[in-house]
């Protein structure tokens, strides 16, 4: 289907009259004729806008052979892996952030117990704080990320 007729489809489908369209996009109804005619295609961020207001994708609307959005495996196969890629490094950083700051805390009881020891626990200690932090704050990011 090229990108004239899903064009026509998915106005009509919405509700729309060429006249609304055009308001939508703030652009002339005339534009709309043409690009539903097919004698020209609409720039970039006008592409943008019919996406977002029929919510497919650009790809499908340019991409003859795309009947629907589901004709885009790639994508949401990689867009899917990614996903269960993230919330597995979410769940390492989580989990090493929360052995870190356990490792910190037996340094620092053994620290406080034994007055003798080596003063490169300390170092130990610190290295421990800091990457439970880092931990923990890449855990955080991967989370707001989802």
């Amino acid at each position: 289907m090229k990108f004239e007729e899903k064009l026509v489809m998915l106005r009509k489908k919405k509700g729309l009259s060429q006249e609304q369209l055009a308001n939508e996009l703030e652009i002339s109804r005339q534009a709309i004729s043409r690009w539903e005619l097919g004698s020209t295609l609409p720039d970039a961020p006008n592409l943008l806008k019919l996406s977002s207001l029929f919510g497919v994708s650009i790809d499908y609307l340019l991409h003859d052979e795309y009947e629907s959005d589901d004709d885009l495996p790639k994508l949401k196969e990689t867009h899917q892996s990614i996903k269960q890629k993230n919330e597995k490094d979410a769940k390492t950083h989580l989990i090493a952030g929360i052995l870190w700051t356990f490792a910190s805390i037996c340094y620092m009881l053994s620290a406080l117990i034994n007055p003798n020891v080596h003063p490169l626990i300390y170092i130990n200690i610190l290295l421990g704080i800091v990457l439970a932090c880092r931990h923990m704050a890449l855990y955080r990011k991967l989370k707001d990320n989802r």
